[in-house]
């Protein structure tokens, strides 16, 4: 992750577009101790990049992870970012 946002300046994309799962969250099949709060502070960090670099171009694909609920937590809290909101 620590290379990804000074490559992407560098780069300067037209559009970034992000493959997210969460298997890699607690508790899901590729535990890796991520809270599930990681991944919405990821995306808003990543939007705020795409943003700042490519005129806010930036798609989320969800794809990855087992878990109903860490999926009905994380994709709606997503979407407010994406919009704005939160």
């Amino acid at each position: 992750r620590s290379e990804f946002f000074p490559r992407v300046t560098d780069f300067k994309p037209e559009l970034i577009f992000h493959i997210l799962g969460h298997d890699c969250a607690k508790g899901d099949y590729a535990d890796r101790g991520l809270s599930w709060d990681f991944f919405i502070e990821l995306v808003r960090e990543v939007k705020e990049c795409a943003d700042r670099v490519c005129g806010g171009k930036y798609v989320v694909g969800l794809g990855g992870g087992s878990r109903q609920d860490i999926a009905e937590y994380i994709s709606p809290r997503i979407v407010r970012v994406l919009a704005g909101k939160e």
